[in-house]
């Protein structure tokens, strides 16, 4: 709070329009903190990766009584809230700094208050493993893709995970053939 209050910006904001073209000189009215974030196409590294990437998405507050562990979709319903999570891993012993970006489905809407893409700045230490959450919902039924999940460093694109297409309805009916479905709704025939 101290060095924000001596670094001598304004207390009120006068006009700070970035300019529509980046080879354009900023010039703004007044002293402006800024820090900015551009996408740009990455080269495929020129050797095999050492980091590991990997995507799960499943229901919010969905959990297997098996292992604890949250419940893998292949079938989406509107409305619903669902979790990504996008899991990194340093499988070596050199300490690495990488960028990850990632992005929500396409016909999703972003939920507590995430952001349709977004991307982070991680180190990992050696055999570390790191994973981001977010969470969104589909309001229309369709199939929708996604971008996958990808991990940079520098201008090298070192790994990219699945892609993935989200099959989502209004309902879906469940023709599968189970202890609980019989139990629930089977005839004394099933």
């Amino acid at each position: 709070l101290i060095s924000l209050a001596m670094s001598g910006l304004p207390l009120e904001a006068g006009k700070v329009a970035l300019p529509a073209h980046p080879e354009t000189m900023y010039r703004p009215e007044h002293a402006v903190a800024l820090i900015t974030k551009r996408l740009r196409q990455l080269e495929a590294a020129d050797e095999e990766s050492s980091i590991l990437i990997g995507q799960l998405f499943s229901q919010v507050g969905v959990t297997n009584p098996d292992d604890g562990g949250s419940v893998e979709l292949n079938r989406f319903v509107t409305g619903q809230a669902y979790q990504g999570k996008v899991v990194v891993s340093n499988p070596t012993a050199v300490k690495q700094t990488i960028e990850l970006f990632w992005q929500i489905p396409a016909g999703s809407i972003a939920l507590s208050g995430g952001q349709t893409t977004d991307s982070k700045t991680v180190t990992l230490e050696p055999f570390q493993v790191s994973s981001i959450q977010y969470t969104f919902y589909f309001p229309q039924a369709g199939e929708f893709a996604q971008y996958p999940a990808t991990v940079s460093s520098e201008d090298q694109l070192l790994a990219m995970a699945s892609s993935k297409t989200f099959k989502v309805a209004d309902q879906w009916e469940d023709d599968t053939v189970t202890w609980q479905s019989i139990a629930r709704s089977g005839s004394a025939k099933d």
